[in-house]
């Protein structure tokens, strides 16, 4: 009998770690990805950028600018480190002005170790509304973000998803073209002495 009190996150971890994988991300640099935050840095004027996704408790950055080593080798941050974790909890954007003031977030050692002092997180999603990540706008000083400037990364982020949702999309649509092209050759089935179907052959 199926267990009643799964617990949903669970669920949903599993659901991102298939997702990734189809996207083909991991915690590896990724050229599309990568530009994305690049476009962060350059249109939100901040100095750190990331394209953060949850899996496995910690976050994959296969989209990254600023960070200092040994994160920007590792690309990826544990949960403790990782502001991103509260945009997938709450699937809500995370807009900090000032993270050491603010109560949930002033014990991370994100402050220490990464320099995260202003933080801009916005969602992305897949094509079924599931929470990837986010798209992280940090800065290392405190700030009051612009609402142009946040509609800018809500923009971005917006397509990023729509990035992630096409790869997968691809993924999906070769694996069921392979699963069709194995069901046609199990359909045709083996010629009898190797020789090739003839068929309307001329009778004599």
């Amino acid at each position: 009998m199926a267990r009643q009190d799964q617990d949903p996150r669970a669920g949903a971890d599993s659901a991102r770690r298939r997702v990734l994988r189809l996207a083909g991300l991991s915690a590896a640099p990724d050229p599309g990805m990568d530009r994305f935050a690049r476009l962060v840095a350059r249109l939100l004027h901040v100095p750190v950028a990331l394209v953060s996704l949850a899996e496995d408790g910690r976050q994959i950055l296969p989209g990254m600018l600023g960070l200092p080593e040994p994160w920007a080798g590792r690309r990826a941050l544990p949960l403790s480190h990782a502001l991103c974790r509260h945009v997938v909890a709450t699937e809500r954007p995370l807009i900090v002005s000032d993270a050491r003031a603010d109560e949930r977030l002033r014990t991370s050692p994100a402050f220490r170790e990464l320099g995260v002092v202003s933080y801009g997180g916005m969602p992305l999603t897949d094509g079924d509304g599931l929470l990837l990540g986010a798209l992280c706008a940090i800065g290392h000083a405190p700030r009051s973000w612009d609402p142009a400037e946040l509609a800018d990364l809500e923009d971005l982020a917006a397509a990023c998803s729509a990035e992630l949702r096409q790869r997968i999309l691809s993924a999906q649509l070769r694996s069921a073209q392979k699963v069709l092209e194995t069901a046609r050759r199990r359909r045709a089935g083996p010629r009898r002495g190797g020789e090739p179907e003839t068929r309307g052959a001329d009778r004599p």
